[in-house]
């Protein structure tokens, strides 16, 4: 036993300083960036679409809304059922916890809230983990199909192969459990026994092509903020879709800053450099921050003032 505690410390503060080396990369590429185009972030001219500022934030709001349903019907995989406004104020409220630095504080919260209204513990952290796995995994799909279509000849197979391989785990139940056992460990430092879900292909396939639907949603989001910045074609939807799901992946595994600050901007700024000047990139990218959180903000809001009332008209005159 003691053993296995000095094997966990050894480890998880191996993974910290692993963190806190790609963390001074990043920051290193991020304030270079910055500091190259600083005359001309200075003398950009900022003129903002209203009309594309206001859809782009009603998608990304609709967004959080399927992404309480999602969450809640994998709840339901674990006997876990509860209603889509209870799952809507959990998941608004845990996401102003991911602002908190040291790891995954939002998932804290979900079993924190659940529990509350009588959730199993279990169910809900696995249900949540489950929904991050899912999103990782197909959020990685999106960039490894736009990669292998739009690299040199010879990278493309190789991209075309990791896309098979990373379709392989979230579609076959037998590997999406072994990476979900894997997922689990790597987070909690031990193993859980009976973790994985018992699914078939009809359910990994179903939830496979939602959240691919999601994503899909997520890039229109994208694709209007940019233009509620700079005038986007149509034809690079794909890109900039591409360019914020590796980006957000890459954030959501930076335990180090609240919410991936820093990696998720340097990701996206590098990618969108593809298709936009340095500059305009890292305005979108630092723009996209602000846009993100305003919106989470708004949902937690909506929630945490429902919530009040609904405990006013049932509290006794």
């Amino acid at each position: 036993m003691e053993r296995g505690i000095k094997q966990w410390v050894v480890q998880l503060g191996l993974r910290s300083y692993l963190n806190l080396l790609v963390l001074c990369v990043v920051a290193y590429y991020l304030v270079s960036q910055i500091v190259i185009n600083w005359s001309q972030l200075r003398h950009y001219d900022y003129h903002q679409d209203p009309v594309y500022a206001f859809l782009s934030f009603v998608c990304l709001l609709i967004y959080f809304g399927v992404v309480a349903w999602t969450w809640n019907d994998i709840l339901s995989a674990f006997q876990g059922k509860i209603s889509l406004w209870q799952a809507f104020r959990i998941i608004s409220l845990s996401q102003l916890e991911k602002y908190i630095p040291g790891g995954f504080w939002s998932l804290v919260e979900q079993v924190h809230l659940g529990s509350r209204i009588g959730v199993s513990k279990d169910a809900l952290l696995r249900s949540s983990i489950l929904h991050l796995l899912f999103t990782l995994l197909t959020g990685l799909e999106i960039f490894l199909y736009w990669a292998s279509f739009s690299v040199s000849e010879g990278g493309r197979w190789i991209f075309a192969g990791l896309l098979g391989l990373v379709m392989l785990f979230s579609l076959t139940p037998f590997c999406l459990n072994w990476l979900f056992d894997c997922f689990l460990k790597f987070l909690l430092g031990r193993d859980i026994l009976n973790s994985s879900p018992h699914w078939n292909f009809s359910k990994t396939i179903r939830l496979h092509l939602i959240f691919i639907c999601c994503w899909l949603w997520l890039g229109l989001a994208v694709w209007l903020f940019i233009n509620s910045l700079i005038p986007l074609s149509t034809r690079l939807y794909l890109d900039a879709l591409s360019a914020f799901s590796i980006s957000w992946c890459m954030g959501v595994l930076n335990f180090i800053t609240p919410a991936g600050m820093g990696t998720r901007e340097a990701g996206f700024v590098f990618f969108l450099k593809d298709f936009l000047p340095s500059s305009e990139a890292l305005v979108v990218a630092l723009g996209a921050r602000l846009w993100v959180t305003f919106a989470e903000l708004a949902c937690a809001a909506a929630a945490w003032k429902a919530d009040g009332l609904a405990r006013k008209k049932s509290s006794p005159p």
